[in-house]
């Protein structure tokens, strides 16, 4: 069931991670026409930065030769539709499907990445902590599933916005894939992927929570297991804005002191550098630590930190 947005209550799913399809009270943050004249200002070269590009014709990775190749035939022809890009696609490749997967979707729509930017900033100010860091990313094509399967992608949110076609969505919470289901259904987790049987699949889409995502709405995703599973017209396009929101203190506090550390040593010309064969720790072990001493006894830590935070808020995360 979709809704209008409600950000309050956005705001009380994103605290306990629960996905929700929303509309979208004002126009999409990127159309058909968008991403069209966007893939001819890059391979017209017209671009500052190039996003990397990786395309599947029925679920092989093409090459990069081959994929510069592919890319090469959008600058000459007449293209329409994003139905007729992937219909030119597929005949050159001889295949059934063909699937298209952009990142760093800022370097090629900066215009999009800039509605997002306005889109989050309601979210950042009522959550009141900006994302770590985001993502724009964009997944299009005429196929059925998600070439790589069941996966997850650990720490990072993501909402999806419909721009082309109709892509259903299959999630399943983190705790799911347990090993008390192990027991019972062959299948194995490698990485953040799920390797399992057509039988032991047919069972988990049993269990998953479904989601369709179209034009004017979108889907807020937490880091779930999940997988596309097209139902209707194959031939799809969507926008996801992904969200890195797992601040750590530890991993914050390591970023932190490596950077001022690195800066420390530059100015005294401290050797950073030893050989792995030294069987004890190097002789500047005792600067390191008086370093790191001075620089949280001098507020230089703190200041480092509040400078970084006010940078993501300003930013919404947005580097």
């Amino acid at each position: 069931m979709k809704e209008i947005i409600d950000w309050d209550k956005f705001v009380e799913l994103n605290w306990q991670k629960k996905p929700a399809l929303f509309d979208l009270p004002d126009e999409p943050p990127m159309n058909e026409f968008d991403f069209l004249q966007a893939v001819h200002h890059l391979v017209n070269g017209e671009l500052e930065a190039s996003p990397r590009i990786r395309l599947f014709a029925d679920g092989r990775n093409i090459g990069p030769g081959e994929e510069d190749g592919l890319i090469s035939f959008v600058g000459t022809a007449d293209i329409r539709s994003f139905a007729e890009l992937v219909d030119i696609a597929t005949s050159k490749l001889d295949s059934d499907t063909f699937t298209m997967i952009l990142n760093d979707g800022g370097k090629l729509l900066p215009e999009v990445k800039e509605k997002l930017k306005d889109f989050l900033s309601s979210l950042t100010e009522r959550v009141g902590v900006a994302p770590s860091f985001t993502d724009i990313e964009l997944f299009g094509g005429s196929y059925k599933n998600t070439p790589f399967g069941i996966h997850r992608d650990f720490g990072n949110d993501n909402f999806i916005f419909g721009a082309v076609g109709e892509k259903r969505y299959l999630l399943w919470p983190p705790e799911y894939f347990s090993k008390e289901l192990q027991e019972n259904v062959d299948f194995q987790i490698k990485d953040n992927l799920i390797i399992a049987s057509d039988e032991a699949l047919a069972k988990f889409k049993e269990d998953a929570l479904a989601f369709t995502v179209t034009p004017g709405t979108f889907l807020y995703m937490p880091d779930w297991w999940h997988v596309a599973d097209v139902q209707a017209n194959p031939i799809q396009l969507t926008l996801h804005l992904g969200l890195y929101s797992q601040v750590d203190l530890p991993s914050l506090g390591s970023i932190f002191m490596s950077e001022l550390l690195n800066r420390r040593s530059e100015n005294t010309n401290i050797e950073v550098e030893y050989s792995g064969e030294q069987k004890e720790l190097p002789s500047f072990v005792s600067e390191l630590v008086s370093d790191i001493k001075h620089i949280v006894s001098s507020g230089e830590l703190e200041e480092h930190a509040n400078n970084w935070w006010k940078t993501r808020r300003k930013n919404n995360g947005f580097s």
